[in-house]
């Protein structure tokens, strides 16, 4: 979300100043590449690049391609070469291609509306059509913004397509993990189109049990990936909006926190009170959620007696047994210091979140980034390498 919210504050400087812009996404991948599908930078007229779709290599050819979509009014694909002997491109050596579609930013409902899920957090589809053969007058009549139990708002040019689509976008958004991918619709008739589902996610919520001080820089690097935080503390003294800033601050016992703190699949939670009986009801707490996450600082055997003494008082008959608790909370990095734990800590919840291991890269097989979109864009491969479409 830092990303995302970095892009936006860009293009509303753009627009206060009059400057066009135009959004670079990357849709398809082939062999390595050092962001994934749905990575975003935006482009302004001046040449100025905000987020970074490659290892920051490239960013004149980047830069170029969109001041020429910007100019002519049409989206580009542009496929950039990650060949180590590439002579043009970005020739860092990842080894492999990566396409990116370039659009420019216009002044039109859709855009708006998309922009404005983005900027706010909220969960939204934007379907994009990359082949249509008979391209409107209008960019903007190819895309489709669709948010969870909402009409869809644009068109792709069909009411076949657009319902497809729109009912697609649903399917995406109910994912546990939604992404950013190309998907291929195929009619009855013969007919077939390619599609670009770029997904606006909500921001995750760290929610922290425990205002101690091993809990500041874990807030701190949280709110610096984008998380919203929100920390809960029976003691006043602790849980201060100065040793918090930027966090949500909650003042009260865990018993008395079912009516303020809504925690959902969106949510990751992490229990740090240092005290017994807080943590015990923490867990119980987050036990009874949809949280994505629960993790608990502390040996093993806290959790074991916790669990115990929860089973004793007849608290787990109507949880869920099966959910995964991460205790000792945090990647085996051999962490010491507050910030090295909060490392820890993050780096677990990030690999949960993107359903990755957390195990060393130097162990994987295979692509780093999870391959699952990237394969589906890679049957774009047919475009050519910069067009408009045709």
């Amino acid at each position: 979300m830092s990303d995302v919210w970095e892009l936006v504050a860009a293009l509303d400087a753009a627009a206060a100043a009059g400057r066009r812009a135009a959004v670079a996404t990357i849709i398809a991948i082939r062999g390595a590449s050092y962001r994934d599908v749905g990575a975003r930078a935006l482009v302004t007229e001046d040449g100025t690049v905000t987020g970074m779709i490659s290892g920051g290599c490239g960013e004149t050819e980047l830069s170029a391609v969109a001041c020429k979509a910007m100019d002519i009014g049409i989206p580009l694909l542009h496929r950039f070469e990650l060949s180590e002997d590439a002579i043009r491109g970005l020739g860092i050596g990842c080894g492999g291609t990566v396409d990116v579609w370039i659009e420019p930013v216009l002044d039109c409902a859709v855009s708006s509306a998309w922009f404005s899920a983005l900027r706010d957090g909220r969960p939204a589809v934007q379907v994009t059509l990359l082949d249509d053969p008979h391209p409107p007058p209008h960019p903007e009549a190819r895309r489709l913004v669709v948010g969870p139990g909402t009409q869809a708002l644009g068109t792709l040019g069909s009411q076949d397509l657009d319902l497809w689509a729109s009912v697609a976008a649903q399917h995406v958004l109910d994912d546990r993990l939604p992404r950013s991918e190309i998907r291929q619709a195929a009619f009855p008739n013969g007919s077939a189109h390619t599609l670009f589902f770029d997904v606006s996610v909500p921001p995750n919520n760290l929610v922290v049990f425990g205002a101690g001080s091993d809990a500041i820089p874990l807030a701190a690097m949280a709110q610096r990936l984008g998380m919203n935080v929100t920390v809960m503390d029976p003691r006043p003294a602790f849980a201060t909006r100065a040793r918090f800033p930027g966090a949500v601050i909650l003042v009260s016992h865990p018993d008395r926190l079912v009516s303020r703190v809504c925690l959902n699949r969106q949510s990751f939670v992490v229990i740090m009170n240092h005290n017994l009986e807080r943590d015990q009801a923490c867990l119980k707490l987050a036990l009874e959620s949809s949280a994505a996450y629960i993790g608990l600082l502390g040996p093993r055997t806290r959790l074991e007696r916790i669990w115990a003494q929860l089973r004793l008082e007849g608290a787990l008959r109507d949880l869920e047994l099966n959910r995964q608790i991460h205790s000792p909370v945090g990647l085996d990095i051999g962490a010491e210091s507050p910030a090295e734990v909060a490392l820890s800590i993050l780096g677990e919840i990030v690999a949960a979140r993107n359903g990755h291991t957390g195990a060393s890269l130097g162990d994987r097989s295979g692509p780093i980034h999870r391959r699952g979109a990237c394969e589906r864009g890679a049957r774009i491969g047919r475009v050519p390498a910069t067009s408009a479409p045709t």
